[in-house]
């Protein structure tokens, strides 16, 4: 190829990635083997590839489940321009000529959007088979806010006392603002896979944004309390290891012995949690009321 072409790798108005077309051929997937990994349930696993052919540039759909678009079009087979946009899934990937400085700043954001997205990626293909789906978040798949008083219904009406944990993720606006919206994304995924854990004892809720809700019922207090600082601790000391970025997380606790004051008792560990964050983050605070 006589001129070198970049991918940019975009999400909504967000560029992502930048790859250097430096060979004939590149594949494009979920599965971390391609060239270009990308973490969305809408991307098969091996998808398309960009090929060289007479000095001509084209792009290849390898029979995937949702497609390959060019230019808005779908495609088995065409030729590149620049300037073109492959959309993939929730991507675009522009080709062009421009010649791309990447800061030492950008390339950290990369590297630990890549970390994440290779330690995530097997997990979002568990998520994707979940028999509960369509009860889930879509993004970490934890039950959903709206889930919650159909499961109280179903499994919580019995039990003699319930925990409530209320959980955010520490700084995540400053980690949106360093690394972006999508490795902010892979973080929420990666905290709710360590919360998932516990699913066997409890229900583990995404509640919005950065929170997350937890139901634990029919423990001791000490018991409960000793669960949520094994959560906060494994957040962080399995941040620092996998993705070299430590992150931490508040904990608010409150104690409900009747499931008619459910939504009292989370506003209670919901003020337990701010609690946490006032004297510094990184802790389990315990309200009675």
């Amino acid at each position: 190829m006589k001129e070198t072409y970049n991918l940019l790798i975009k999400k909504g108005q967000e560029f992502i990635k930048v790859y250097s077309m430096n060979k004939s051929e590149i594949y494009i997937g979920r599965h971390p083997a391609n060239d270009i990994v990308l973490d969305d349930p809408l991307i098969s696993r091996k998808h398309c590839r960009i090929f060289l052919k007479d000095e001509k540039l084209f792009v290849e759909d390898l029979n995937s489940t949702n497609g390959t678009f060019l230019n808005g079009k779908r495609v088995k087979t065409a030729e590149l321009n620049e300037e073109d946009e492959i959309q993939i899934g929730i991507y675009n990937v522009i080709l062009t000529r421009k010649r791309i400085h990447i800061d030492e700043s950008t390339r950290q954001i990369f590297d630990i959007e890549k970390r994440l997205s290779y330690l995530l990626k097997e997990e979002r293909e568990r998520i994707l088979h979940l028999q509960e789906m369509a009860m889930r978040d879509e993004l970490t798949g934890l039950y959903t806010r709206r889930t919650l008083y159909q499961k109280f219904k179903e499994f919580l009406s019995k039990a003699e006392k319930i925990f409530i944990f209320f959980i955010d993720i520490d700084d995540f606006k400053k980690f949106n603002d360093e690394y972006g919206h999508s490795a902010g994304d892979l973080l929420l995924v990666f905290v709710a896979r360590i919360l998932r854990k516990i699913e066997d004892k409890g229900f583990v809720f995404r509640w919005g944004g950065e929170e997350f809700l937890i139901i634990l019922p029919d423990v001791e207090k000490k018991e409960a309390r000793e669960i949520a600082e094994e959560i906060k601790e494994e957040i962080k000391n399995k941040s620092e290891k996998q993705i070299r970025k430590k992150v931490t997380v508040s904990i608010g606790i409150s104690f409900c012995e009747n499931v008619d004051e459910i939504e009292e008792k989370i506003k209670i560990a919901d003020k337990a949690m701010y609690l946490s964050k006032r004297k510094g983050k990184d802790r389990v605070e315990f309200l009675e009321k």
